[in-house]
């Protein structure tokens, strides 16, 4: 969250340079008179974007909105001040495209889903027509795809920005190869995806806790289980309150179980519930916790305590399938 925003912003239209200082209580009490002066005055694209990205972090989406639609109003080809900053206004509708798409993705009712989609579309089509094959609408088009499932069309943006983008600013190529790696994932293309990931890692030292994650669930699903084993237990030492990684742990110590290892079976258990602990036993945990410890309870007769899991996880369907979460 953007905390103690302040932000100094040149008034252009006026013979006289002047500056207009905007503070965080302007943007929660003078709303709309800071509206006004955007609309009324030519200030550079980041200051207003600066603006915007304040509501986005503080999650009013409402007044993010408001915001993004007057600057998505403006004739960039009619305003000579703009139309010299054509490509970052492009960069920018991109980007609020993308937050659009984030925002859908997190919607906890249909109708918000397919309300913030359709501003994303919007605006993702506004970039396209100002600048064809853009290489950030490209890669916008293609996280949006993603997002809503549509994964043909995802890996064909994505493709198309590797194979012909004069454009290869490091951090685009990465979220490049990390969409393509997702989208192997989804697809029960664990190879696939195994690949895209250790790419990131050997070739742009893109290392991260959520990179390293879904590499080793990459390798479990694809059978390669001491692969996983090694990854999560390495991983896990650098970030040792990873739930995910610790449920898989315990699901593979699960998997391996013969009938003289009780011990085993009560440390798993012990494992996966200090996973779900280390959740703050969130709804939206992930499934594939939930259906373990809903079986253990099962099997050693807790039907009450398996019920409330059950229930946990029918609360995560939404649309006929389980909401925004790996299995």
């Amino acid at each position: 969250m953007l905390n103690n925003f302040y932000l100094d912003i040149e008034l252009r239209k006026h013979s006289q340079k002047t500056v207009l200082s905007i503070t965080e209580k302007d943007l929660e009490e003078n709303q709309d008179k800071v509206r006004t002066t955007l609309q009324k005055e030519c200030i550079d694209l980041n200051s207003w974007f600066y603006i915007i990205l304040y509501y986005y972090s503080k999650g009013d989406y409402a007044s993010f909105e408001k915001f993004s639609k007057d600057l998505s109003d403006i004739d960039i080809e009619r305003n000579p001040f703009y139309k010299t900053q054509k490509m970052l206004y492009i960069n920018i509708i991109n980007i609020i495209s993308l937050f659009y798409s984030f925002i859908a993705y997190r919607s906890k009712d249909k109708a918000s889903f397919e309300s913030y989609s359709k501003l994303s579309t919007s605006l993702s089509n506004k970039a396209d027509d100002l600048h064809s094959y853009h290489s950030t609408t490209i890669i916008v088009t293609a996280l949006f795809s993603f997002i809503q499932g549509d994964y043909e069309n995802s890996e064909r943006n994505f493709s198309s920005f590797m194979e012909h983008s004069s454009d290869k600013n490091t951090n685009i190529v990465i979220l490049s190869k990390l969409g393509r790696a997702l989208i192997a994932y989804n697809q029960g293309k664990y190879e696939k995806a195994i690949e895209f990931f250790a790419s990131l890692v050997k070739e742009y030292n893109y290392v991260n806790e959520n990179i390293l994650e879904s590499l080793g669930i990459c390798y479990y699903k694809a059978n390669k289980v001491q692969k996983a084993k090694e990854i999560f237990e390495a991983t896990l030492a650098q970030y040792p309150n990873n739930y995910k990684i610790k449920t898989y742990l315990a699901i593979m110590k699960l998997s391996f179980l013969t009938d003289e290892q009780d011990n085993n079976f009560n440390q798993a258990f012990e494992e996966l519930m200090d996973a779900y602990k280390m959740n703050n036993y969130d709804d939206n945990t992930i499934p594939a916790l939930l259906v373990n410890l809903c079986n253990i309870f099962l099997i050693s007769g807790k039907f009450e305590e398996a019920g409330i899991l059950c229930q946990k996880l029918n609360s995560q369907l939404e649309f006929g399938e389980i909401k925004f979460n790996s299995e």
